[in-house]
């Protein structure tokens, strides 16, 4: 088969004449027909996936606590299509009213924590970016990613703002 000519979609196909092929479109798949008459479904994927099933959230607002227990600060429901291995991206601001004890963070990833975080402030004034990535490998059905955070000592403050999650298929 040299040539191939492509026909509309609903268009009914004749055989092509000899050296040519026919592409057309039927119910939503493609076909090929070859210059013998004979009708070939063409095939289409199966090649990257990196990059598939992207999900992502931005949680703006400054939120604060005095809690010494991780309280949620973000959660970016996800329908996994299909499954396989995953990335997660995070990225937030933290501060903490004291230099005295540690601000905690975690990252959990499908029920699974997959970054903790904790840090005593050098400066109660400045907000401190923290950015992150890890992996996992995940069934097709519903999940969550989600964000905590909390103080050491509950006579002061934690915050934490933009927050930032993806997630997308790797393999």
């Amino acid at each position: 088969m040299g040539k191939i000519n492509i026909a509309e979609e609903g268009a009914v196909p004749s055989t092509p004449s000899a050296g040519y092929g026919l592409i057309y479109p039927r119910g939503g798949s493609w076909y090929v027909m070859s210059d013998d008459g004979i009708e070939h479904t063409l095939v289409v994927g199966g090649g990257a996936v990196y990059g598939t099933n992207l999900t992502s959230q931005k949680n703006t607002p400054q939120q604060a606590t005095t809690s010494t227990s991780p309280v949620l600060a973000a959660s970016m429901p996800v329908n996994v299509l299909v499954a396989g291995d995953y990335r997660i991206d995070y990225y937030y601001e933290w501060r903490r009213q004291t230099t005295g004890n540690d601000f905690h963070a975690r990252i959990d990833f499908a029920g699974v924590p997959v970054a903790n975080h904790a840090v005593e402030a050098k400066d109660v004034n400045a907000w401190h970016p923290v950015s992150g990535f890890n992996f996992g490998t995940l069934p097709v059905g519903a999940t969550t990613t989600e964000v905590y955070f909390w103080g050491e000592s509950g006579a002061n403050n934690s915050w934490i703002r933009n927050i930032m999650l993806s997630f997308y298929r790797i393999s």
